[in-house]
C-alpha cells in the first residue's frame, strides 16, 4: 500500500488496528509516526465522536494533555519506550 492509502483508512480503523499495521508494515509505521495521527489516542473498543469532532474541541497548543478512563478502573497505563516520541504529540487519550 502507498502512504496515501494509510492516510485514507486511518479514520475507519481502530487505534489497535493502526498499531498492528505499524508492526507488520514499515510503510504503515513510517506513515503513522507522523504527529497528527497521535493527537487523539483511543485505547478502548468503544467508539466516541468522530476524530474531527473531537479534534475541534482540543487546543493543540495547550501545555497539558487529557486522559479519560472510560472503564472506571484504576489508572493503569503503560506503553513501550519506542512509542514515547509519538505520544509526545498526544492531546487526548481515552483508556
Amino acid at each position: 500500500m502507498l502512504a496515501i492509502h494509510y492516510e485514507l483508512i486511518f479514520h475507519f480503523i481502530t487505534f489497535k488496528d493502526m498499531m498492528n499495521l505499524r508492526q507488520v508494515c514499515k510503510e504503515a509505521r513510517d506513515t503513522y509516526n507522523q504527529p497528527h495521527f497521535w493527537f487523539i489516542v483511543n485505547l478502548t473498543d468503544i467508539d466516541t465522536r468522530s476524530y474531527f469532532d473531537i479534534l475541534r474541541g482540543i487546543d493543540l497548543k495547550a501545555k497539558t494533555n487529557e486522559i479519560y478512563n472510560l472503564s472506571g478502573k484504576g489508572p493503569c497505563f503503560n506503553y513501550p519506550v519506542s512509542l514515547g516520541p509519538q505520544l509526545i504529540h498526544c492531546k487526548l487519550m481515552i483508556i
